[in-house]
């Protein structure tokens, strides 16, 4: 099912990414091919790594890995080349991989890793893309603009963006945890972790079919 869930999470994928183009051109294929390098890249990164240090291979390892490819690629992908889409599904593959360390050494929960995929990947995707934008595009824009526009340029506005959305992401995600933790409480005990939050919150299995066997 994790395999299954990942292949529809893929193919979405592109539609996510190809449709912010609003447009149905040389653009959005161009999109399209960034998203697929990317996340194949990701995939094959991650499943050597486990290869490596484990001596062998996990399905779960191979949908982080095409996680970790999507994620960096959707900001970037209207605005690399091939080449560049394969080196940061592969980086990103690598860093998000031992970001996820970061859960067992700081002991904070992330049951679907999504602070060592989403919020790492998309972090860094929005930041080195910067440094892998095709000589065309910064054509255009400087065209646009009437003045050079560098790679330099795009890194300071791209920081920029990151940092109002982390402030804005912050501060909001504080408040509604406070206000959780206020009202119904921020998290489960201890022991109804152990017994099962579908059972204890809504009194049904979440995975009866697979229990049943």
């Amino acid at each position: 099912m994790t395999i299954m869930g990942a292949g529809l999470l893929w193919v979405g994928w592109f539609g996510f990414n190809a449709g912010s183009t609003l447009s149905c051109g040389l653009d959005t294929a161009r999109v399209l091919t960034m998203t697929q390098i990317s996340a194949a890249s990701g995939a094959l990164t991650w499943l050597i790594m486990e290869s490596i240090f484990f001596k062998k291979a996990t399905a779960l390892g191979f949908v982080s890995g095409i996680l970790a490819g999507l994620v960096v690629i959707t900001p970037a992908a209207a605005v690399v080349q091939p080449v560049s889409a394969l080196v940061l599904g592969a980086c990103l593959s690598f860093v998000c991989y031992y970001a996820l360390q970061l859960k067992v050494k700081f002991g904070y929960d992330d049951t679907l890793d999504c602070f060592g995929i989403h919020g790492v990947g998309s972090g860094l995707g929005v930041i080195l893309l910067s440094f892998f934008i095709r000589g065309s595009w910064l054509a255009d824009a400087s065209s646009s603009l009437n003045s050079e526009w560098t790679k330099w340029d795009q890194l300071l506005l791209q920081l920029k963006g990151i940092s109002i959305t982390i402030v804005f992401a912050g501060v909001l995600a504080f408040l509604i945890c406070m206000l959780l933790e206020k009202t119904i409480g921020f998290r489960a005990d201890e022991e109804t972790e152990y017994t099962g939050l579908d059972q204890v919150f809504h009194g049904e299995s979440g995975y009866g079919m697979i229990q049943n066997i």
